[in-house]
């Protein structure tokens, strides 16, 4: 696991060296861009931000007051940033991991943090999936001019983002099914221990999800609360390149915002290792025939830079004091 992760910081920092040596003279126009960048545009930015931390300590708040009553909205908050701060430190894998534990200190079984925290990252996708699919019918209904020579793309993503909420549907309700997959899957591993082992693993994470599943189900106000609040914290999210892309461009928001859902719901589905410059290659395809490269470039290091920098610096500092409290 270490060495793994070793390796992946090691490209990455490879690759960020390489693309910084390659585009030198690219680097220090965005340098010169983002130092025009109008503060308030950046203000707004860090307002939406900060927003969708809120939010996403709402959604925690809502589904762990099922087991402590008095885990408050605000505690939420603090483990969307404490999250954060794994999530970009190990590329994605460590930010459930961290919810659970950080849970379990508040008083919730691991084994119901697991299923919770699965739950909340399914219900997230769907979101995701649902907003971009609604983004692409209002975007070829009002502005068709916008897709250019990506409507059959479009309509690939659209049929792979079905497929993807199907697949999440059935792992979350259907348990007669995934518990032959797990029974073939066993025979494939044969005595290979290790498969053995990720296996058992899968099966008690895909278990703990359907129970979680079933009792949110059943609860169909809250389920649709949490589907809700993870609509208005992905538009949190989407709004921040279409604020930059608005002060240089002239851009609608409204546009950019049913843009950026499609952008989101493609990288949702684009199969690249850790996720890793999945959102920037979309972004950059779909609305190259709207803003001018440096302009598409300067958006997406605000937008980097309010979701992932930001976040990561005091997501630190969440992580800091939890420990200092622990002690």
């Amino acid at each position: 696991m270490k060495s793994r992760l070793v390796f992946k910081w090691l490209a990455l920092a490879i690759v960020m060296l390489l693309a910084c040596a390659m585009n030198r003279g690219t680097l220090q126009d965005i340098n010169e861009e983002l130092r025009r960048v109008r503060p308030e545009v950046l203000a707004a930015c860090g307002m939406f931000s900060a927003l969708y931390f809120v939010e996403e300590g709402r959604i925690i708040h809502t589904l762990a007051r099922k087991y402590n009553r008095d885990f408050t909205w605000r505690q939420g908050t603090f483990c969307a940033l404490y999250c954060s701060f794994y999530r970009i430190l190990t590329f994605g894998s460590g930010a459930g991991v961290a919810q659970v534990y950080y849970l379990n200190t508040k008083g919730i079984p691991a084994a119901k943090g697991t299923g919770m925290s699965l739950v909340q990252y399914s219900i997230q996708r769907m979101a995701i999936s649902l907003y971009g699919v609604a983004g692409c019918i209002l975007i070829y209904v009002r502005y068709p001019e916008l897709l250019g020579g990506y409507r059959y793309y479009l309509l690939a993503g659209i049929l792979a983002a079905a497929i993807y909420i199907a697949a999440i549907l059935v792992i979350c309700t259907w348990r007669r099914g995934s518990d032959r997959i797990f029974v073939l899957a066993g025979r494939v591993a044969g005595s290979r221990a290790k498969w053995i082992e990720k296996i058992g693993v899968w099966e008690m994470q895909t278990l703990a999800l359907q129970e979680e599943a079933a009792a949110l189900l059943k609860d169909r106000q809250r389920f649709l609360h949490v589907f809700v609040i993870n609509i208005v914290k992905m538009t949190c999210w989407y709004i921040i390149p279409g604020i930059v892309l608005f002060s240089k461009e002239g851009l609608e928001i409204s546009t950019s915002l049913m843009m950026t859902s499609i952008v989101f719901m493609l990288a949702t589905v684009m199969l690249v290792p850790s996720g890793i410059g999945a959102m920037e290659f979309a972004f950059v395809i779909f609305y190259a025939g709207i803003a001018d490269a440096e302009t598409l470039v300067l958006a997406l290091v605000v937008y980097r830079l309010m979701v992932t920098v930001i976040p990561f610096a005091v997501g630190g500092v969440c992580v800091g004091v939890n420990r200092k409290k622990d002690r």
